[in-house]
């Protein structure tokens, strides 16, 4: 299963952290949240008022914050040991990368890199980074495989 992957991952690039802010734009990621609240006290925040309004629903600590700047990730004031970053485009990777390690301390990143050919790139900040075609190209293939 891919988010079982994307937790494994997320537990190996951060130890053993008590909470964990997850931030991003999409219903998948939303659900990936919940999904990893099974095993930490999940934050999540997207700038999709719909996003947060279906994650409060199911239970989730759940914030609006609008990506532009990072102003308002600064200002919901979180406490949390690791963060994963998982917002549509790599451009607002980058900037929510560099404001939850610089405003906010946090040091134990795990960032969705949308465009494979930018990982490097986002390895150079020192975050552990996780492509979801890369996750899920052997999963499609072992699938269509297995079907024939």
């Amino acid at each position: 299963m891919v988010l079982g992957e994307a937790r494994r991952r997320m537990s190996g690039a951060v130890g053993s952290p008590d909470s964990v802010l997850v931030v991003g734009s999409s219903h998948d990621v939303r659900t990936l949240a919940a999904r990893l609240d099974e095993e930490f006290a999940v934050s999540f925040v997207s700038d999709r008022e719909d996003v947060v309004e279906g994650a409060t629903e199911n239970g989730l600590d759940a914030r609006f914050a609008a990506f532009d700047d990072g102003q308002d990730l600064r200002a919901l004031d979180l406490d949390v040991d690791a963060a994963l970053v998982a917002a549509d485009r790599d451009r607002t990777n980058l900037l929510l990368t560099q404001q939850l390690r610089t405003a906010l301390g946090v040091s134990n990143l795990v960032v969705r890199v949308n465009d494979p050919s930018r990982e490097e790139m986002f390895a150079a900040l020192d975050v552990e980074t996780i492509c979801p075609s890369d996750v899920l190209t052997p999963e499609i293939s072992g699938l269509i495989r297995d079907s024939v």
